[in-house]
């Protein structure tokens, strides 16, 4: 009996002690009793020489670029975890999630692949990635948006758990914080890209458009950025629009408003506007109308700012700029006594206004003047500020058998003499009946022209050997030059000798030499007087040599010149008898 009592014992004995053996050999492969309670191990904790934890996480794209998490945004994150153990974790995976009510479309949700961690590594580079951020070869392990109602300061939970090939498992924690934007909208400057008169001021009266830029003093960039404009001046009215316009996405330190921030096209024009508005006929000058903006962003980010823009007195002043010769006898665009000369007169603003629909009428009290026209008025259109008219305006028409165009003509007097200062009268008037004298002196100049001898080329005589000799009657073709800056116009010249060994001097009557540019000789085609007999040889003089003449003896020809408005010359030269 005791013996069957002791077999039983050790019968029960055995089963008991491998009971035992299985239920260890269960709680060391089951992961989610490693620490004891069956949720897996906090971060860093060792498993089998195992120790995965959280490292870092960095923004690797959102909205605007900066690599801040803001609310509004859609942030992607590149999350780093690390194996602080003594030992590799083979095939780590690892899930990402929030508890945060501010976060919407948290991705993926499922496990990420970390690959192996070597001891004391990090992973997070190569793996670790979910995929790459929409146009851009930056990859990234979770994505989620972010309310636009969410506190600056915000902190993001995000949980982690990780896993290995054996089912360890290790769960860890970070916190995204949330930061205000680092971008500050806010006025930069306008411009008035058109008004009434065109001068670019705001003047009473006017309906003007302004194109309003924006600057980004911040850090960061604002995405879709828009600004709605209004005003309390009982001065202004038709301010339009008052609805939001697009400023687009602002750099930090940038500005915006040159392709963006615009409502519209100022009517018959490709200038761009932001606002306008009509400021009124009773508003004094220099009154500030104030401008308020309203601004905002993507994300609900929002600015205010405002400038002012000054009523300013129109204040034109037209006058006398310059002249200008377009046309004169000789062409020399100097005004010399003789000539009918056409004149370019140019007006100038010199005020801060633009003048509108000038006209301006000229005239002249000199004496030696005839033929002054126009005397009616002539137009010279708007002046703006600053500028100066007469160009394509302040036109009476064109210089006969010319494209120039003039303002005034009149004919010099061939009595006037040099430096004489013709006096010319200006009375402007613009389209409100505002009136301006002016004057100015156009210089009469003695002629640049200065005609002398250059040549002479025996071209017949007796035995036909081009050479003077005693007893012969000889043909001299005779050439002048300019030796002047200015042409001389219709030259004539007349030539003479007092030698008694001449006798048949011909012609004493003048030679026409036409016209001779500055720096030209004439005598070929003109200066001449007839053909030699029996010769195509034209000549310009002729005369007959005494048979008492000694040889050696110089005939002295002497030349007597003029143009067609007066001015005069005079030269010689001798001929040796040989």
């Amino acid at each position: 009996m005791n013996s069957i009592k002791q077999i039983l014992l050790t019968i029960i004995g055995v089963l008991f002690l491998t009971t035992c053996q299985k239920i260890e050999t269960l709680k060391r492969d089951n992961p989610l009793d490693a620490n004891g309670d069956g949720g897996g191990v906090g971060g860093g904790t060792i498993i089998g020489g195992v120790a995965l934890k959280f490292d870092s996480y960095s923004v690797v794209e959102d909205n605007n670029g900066d690599k801040i998490v803001n609310k509004g945004e859609t942030v992607y994150l590149k999350v780093n975890l690390k194996n602080s153990g003594s030992s590799k974790a083979y095939a780590v995976m690892a899930s990402f999630a929030t508890t945060s009510s501010y976060v919407s479309g948290f991705s993926p949700t499922t496990q990420i692949d970390y690959d192996d961690i070597a001891a004391g590594g990090i992973q997070g580079y190569s793996y670790g990635t979910t995929g790459y951020v929409p146009g851009s070869y930056n990859s990234y392990t979770i994505k989620f948006t972010v309310s636009n109602t969410t506190p600056a300061n915000t902190k993001i939970p995000i949980n982690i758990t990780m896993v290995d090939e054996s089912d360890n498992t290790w769960t860890d924690s970070f916190e995204v914080t949330v930061e205000a934007t680092q971008a500050q909208i806010g006025f930069s400057s306008y411009s008035v890209v058109e008004d009434n008169n065109g001068d670019k001021i705001v003047n009473k009266g006017e309906t003007v458009y302004l194109k309003v830029n924006l600057k980004n003093s911040g850090s960061s960039k604002a995405k879709a950025v828009m600004a709605s404009f209004a005003t309390t001046s009982s001065y202004v009215s038709g301010f339009s629009p008052t609805t939001k316009i697009g400023y687009d996405d602002i750099v930090a330190g940038g500005i915006q408003g040159y392709s963006y921030g615009t409502t519209g096209y100022v009517p018959g024009s490709y200038n761009s506007y932001t606002i306008k508005f009509t400021v009124s006929n009773t508003t004094p000058a220099n009154t500030k109308i104030p401008i308020s903006i309203t601004i905002v962003d993507e994300s609900d980010n929002t600015w205010t700012d405002s400038f002012e823009v000054t009523v300013e007195d129109m204040q034109a002043q037209i006058g006398f700029s310059s002249y200008s010769v377009v046309e004169d006898n000789n062409s020399d665009k100097i005004v010399n006594k003789g000539e009918t000369v056409y004149l370019k007169v140019n007006l100038k603003n010199s005020g801060s206004s633009t003048a509108k629909a000038v006209m301006a009428a000229f005239s002249t009290t000199s004496s030696y003047v005839s033929g002054f026209s126009p005397t009616t008025k002539i137009d010279y259109d708007d002046i703006a500020a600053g500028g100066i008219q007469g160009y394509s305006y302040g036109t009476t028409g064109y210089v006969p058998g010319s494209y120039n165009s003039y303002t005034i003509k009149f004919t010099v007097s061939n009595t006037t003499p040099a430096n004489t200062k013709i006096p010319i009268s200006i009375t402007i008037v613009d389209e409100s009946d505002n009136t301006w004298t002016d004057s100015f002196e156009v210089t009469v100049e003695a002629t640049q022209a200065q005609i002398g001898f250059s040549s002479y080329s025996v071209v017949g005589d007796n035995n036909g050997d081009k050479i003077v000799n005693k007893g012969e009657t000889v043909y001299l073709k005779v050439n002048l030059k300019n030796n002047g800056s200015s042409k001389a116009k219709a030259v004539m010249a007349a030539f003479s000798t007092t030698s008694s060994y001449v006798s048949g001097f011909s012609p004493t009557t003048k030679i026409d030499y036409d016209d001779i540019a500055a720096g030209g000789i004439q005598g070929y085609s003109y200066g001449t007087t007839g053909y030699v007999p029996g010769s195509y040889n034209s000549y310009t003089i002729q005369f007959t040599v005494s048979n008492s003449t000694p040889t050696g003896t110089q005939i002295p020809i002497s030349i007597s010149i003029v143009d067609e408005s007066d001015n005069t010359w005079s030269d010689s030269f001798n001929v040796p008898v040989q």
